[in-house]
């Protein structure tokens, strides 16, 4: 247990820290702001107890989830050796819902006293994800960014700004039409802005300032995230006084064409910064923020930080009532733990997960928590398992499919489950209607007679695989196809079954020619036909395939 003395210690590292890399940037916003309609109805979820995601001795800051794709979620952070907590690099895991990866380097700055911090991650419609952060190796921070590839890996560092200001917090956003948007912060001598930039067909567009205050007003710590009806929403913090009392969050969209006025969404007397937003697949907009929430202790002026959330089920219309989701209100030392940075996303197990960084772990470090929500009534139907046998057969010969299909949301679903041979053309093996009950799961067995003639699908090495459609409001989409393992349809004259129809054929054939069983020469595999005996039609059947290649 910490005692008050060791605890300040703490809060005095980390606030080093964090204005070492302008985390507390000074914040101001005009109260030209609208104010949200009455509470819509709270959304009924329970979360998980704390769990821990680092353990160790390393200051671990500023969390991003994300789910790409695949299904997979990434985590990046920023972490640095407790003995110089202010020279941070970025890492990341991926969970693919067996087990977390080894942890990762996405940005370092090996011996050099350099930042690399505030990860945020996006990807496009076409695949590739971007990586953006802000590093201070050119003498300020700038916003950089970073494209994965899984067969090439990370990309050398690019930078985006280049402006003498200090450009700090990036959020990024992959929009529904391709497009990729970059907003971040920008710190002058006097005051903080929003900006941003897109990229369009391997093209940035000149960036565009989204305030413009001037002193004391200051716009900081944007998020982004665009919701189902196509708009881009930015949320950031904004302080209303000069004497910084009055820090709240607040939100701007964008539906195409312009960009909404300022909407107000937390109005408490503690101040609020550090949010986060997404919309669920159920259509429920969440934000997320930290409160440094005032508390008692000796000699006064205390303050602990807790993770708060809102909600909307009406695209903003309104809000609910604020969740206090870590809860210290009431604490006293050395029990008053700092809960900072959430970041939050739906993943593929219909749960809202939270990320944080905290000190409430038994050291006292600056590690990594998270919880995750009980699942949210979801449409998701997936195919998750295709196999075939034999691996290996001549042209008319039979294969045995199997299909496991499964309900992973919470309603009953009828669909269509389609099976498929796939070479240079695509071979529809079976269509079937299938209804399953939630958290139902069946295996389908089907049957694929391979051609054996001139007419049909050519021999050749078929993908096996099998699909799904998405169900009415089905978000969840990248586990409605699967794929097996690969079928080589052999030619019809393959007698030795490499894969070739050959002189070898020939010969084979020729050798067992007007055999039957029992003869000295019998050889089934050369009675292509299935006669009994090898004969004229066997040697016209390898000569009718000569030279065919699988």
């Amino acid at each position: 247990m910490t005692t008050h003395s060791q605890r300040a210690s703490h809060k005095t590292l980390v606030a080093g820290v964090l204005i070492a890399v302008m985390f507390l940037e000074i914040m101001v916003t005009p109260l030209g702001t609208s104010t949200p309609a009455a509470s819509s109805p709270a959304v009924n979820v329970n979360f998980s107890s704390f769990q821990r995601f680092t353990a160790r001795a390393n200051n671990d800051f500023n969390p991003r989830i994300f789910q790409s794709s695949d299904g997979r979620a990434w985590f990046f952070w920023e972490t640095a050796p407790i003995a110089t907590p202010w020279l941070q690099d970025i890492h990341y895991e991926v969970y693919n819902w067996t087990a977390w990866s080894a942890e990762q380097v996405a940005v370092s700055s090996p011996g050099q006293k350099v930042q690399n911090v505030e990860p945020s991650v996006a990807q496009l419609t076409n695949g590739t994800l971007f990586l953006s952060f802000a590093s201070n190796r050119t003498g300020n921070f700038d916003i950089y960014l970073k494209r994965y590839n899984p067969s090439t890996g990370w990309s050398a560092d690019y930078q985006l700004t280049t402006n003498p200001a200090s450009d700090v917090v990036s959020a990024l956003v992959a929009a529904s039409d391709g497009s990729l948007w970059v907003f971040w912060d920008r710190q002058t001598s006097t005051t903080t802005n929003l900006y941003y930039k897109t990229y369009r067909s391997g093209t940035w567009s000149v960036e565009t300032a989204l305030t413009s205050d001037s002193s004391p007003v200051q716009d900081q710590r944007p998020a982004a995230f665009q919701t189902k009806d196509g708009r881009i929403w930015v949320v950031w913090s904004q302080v209303q006084d000069s004497k910084f009392s009055n820090i709240h969050i607040v939100y701007k969209t964008f539906n195409g064409s312009t960009w909404s006025s300022i909407v107000q969404v937390s109005f408490a007397s503690d101040t609020d910064a550090h949010p986060a937003g997404m919309q669920d697949s159920n259509g429920t907009v969440w934000l997320s923020w930290a409160r440094d929430v005032s508390y008692t202790c000796p000699g006064g002026g205390c303050a602990q930080l807790d993770i708060f959330y809102v909600t909307s089920t009406n695209n903003g219309a309104s809000w609910s009532t604020e969740v206090n989701l870590t809860n210290d209100v009431g604490c006293s030392d050395p029990n008053c733990f700092d809960d900072d940075h959430p970041s939050l996303a739906e993943l593929r197990d219909g749960k809202i997960w939270l990320f944080w960084f905290t000190n409430r772990d038994p050291e006292s470090w600056w590690n990594l928590y998270y919880v995750n929500s009980s699942q949210l009534p979801i449409h998701n139907v997936a195919v998750t398992k295709v196999t075939s046998s034999p691996v290996k057969l001549r042209g008319g010969g039979t294969v045995t499919v199997n299909v496991t299909v499964a309900n992973l949301g919470t309603y009953g679903e009828t669909f269509e489950l389609d099976v498929w041979a796939t070479n240079k053309t695509t071979v529809n093996i079976v269509s079937r209607g299938v209804y399953l009950d939630p958290s139902g799961s069946f295996t389908l067995s089907f049957t694929w007679i391979t051609p054996s003639s001139l007419i049909g699908p050519p021999p050749g090495k078929y993908t096996i695989s099998a699909s799904v459609p998405p169900v009415t409001s089905e978000y969840f989409t990248w586990d409605n196809n699967a794929t097996g393992n690969k079928v080589w349809v052999l030619p019809p004259g393959d007698v030795n079954m490499d894969g070739t129809d050959n002189v070898s054929d020939l010969g084979t054939v020729a050798l067992a020619y007007h055999s039957t069983p029992g003869s000295p020469n019998w050889n089934p595999q050369a009675d292509l036909n299935g006669e009994g005996s090898v004969g004229i039609d066997d040697l016209s059947i390898v000569a009718l395939w000569y030279h065919t290649v699988t």
